[in-house]
C-alpha cells in the first residue's frame, strides 16, 4: 500500500491510510540503514528514502526504494512524502535502523517514536517550534458520500 502525505504550511496533515504496526524487536544489529539518498539538481534537491548498507555512500548503491521527501513547496504551498507503509513496516521488522533525519520526518505523521531528548539542553531548544498550532483533522472513521470539488 502506497501512503502519500501533504503537509501543508499550517501542518495539516491529509493521509491516505495510517494504521499501526506491532514491530518486532530484536537486539541484534542487521546493518542496513533507512535513510535519505539525494536526487534532484542544484537549488531543487528531493530526496529517496531508501533501505541502504550502513556503509554505502550517502548517493551510492541501495537495496531498496521505500519512497520520496520533496522539502520544496509546491502550488499548493505543501510539502510530498510519498511512503511505501508495508515496506517499511517490513524493514523496521527484520532490524532495519532509520536514521536521524528518516526518524524526525516519520515521527511527525505517528509512523515512528520521536527521538528522545538529549540531556543538558536549554529550554527553549525543547520547547516544540513545529508542533501544530491548530489539531489536526482526523480521517472520518466511515464515509457517507463522495464529492468531486
Amino acid at each position: 500500500m502506497l501512503l502519500r502525505i501533504f503537509t501543508h504550511s499550517v501542518c495539516t496533515l491529509y493521509a491516505l491510510s495510517i494504521y499501526k504496526v506491532e514491530y518486532r524487536t530484536s537486539h541484534r544489529y542487521m546493518g542496513c540503514r533507512i535513510r535519505f539518498a539525494s536526487k534532484g539538481r542544484t537549488n531543487l534537491k528531493m530526496w529517496r528514502i531508501v533501505v541502504a548498507d550502513a556503509k554505502a555512500p550517502r548517493d551510492g548503491k541501495f537495496i531498496e526504494v521505500l519512497g520520496s521527501f520533496n522539502p520544496q513547496l509546491d502550488h499548493v504551498g505543501s510539502r510530498n512524502v510519498h511512503l511505501n507503509v508495508e515496506r517499511f513496516h517490513y524493514w523496521l521488522g527484520v532490524g532495519a535502523q532509520p536514521s536521524d533525519a528518516v526518524t524526525r520526518l516519520l515521527a511527525k505523521f505517528n509512523l515512528l517514536p520521536p527521538l528522545p531528548i538529549k540531556l543538558n539542553t536549554k529550554l527553549t531548544q525543547v520547547l516544540p517550534k513545529h508542533w501544530p498550532k491548530y489539531p489536526l483533522p482526523t480521517l472520518p472513521s466511515q464515509v457517507d458520500r463522495i464529492e468531486r470539488y
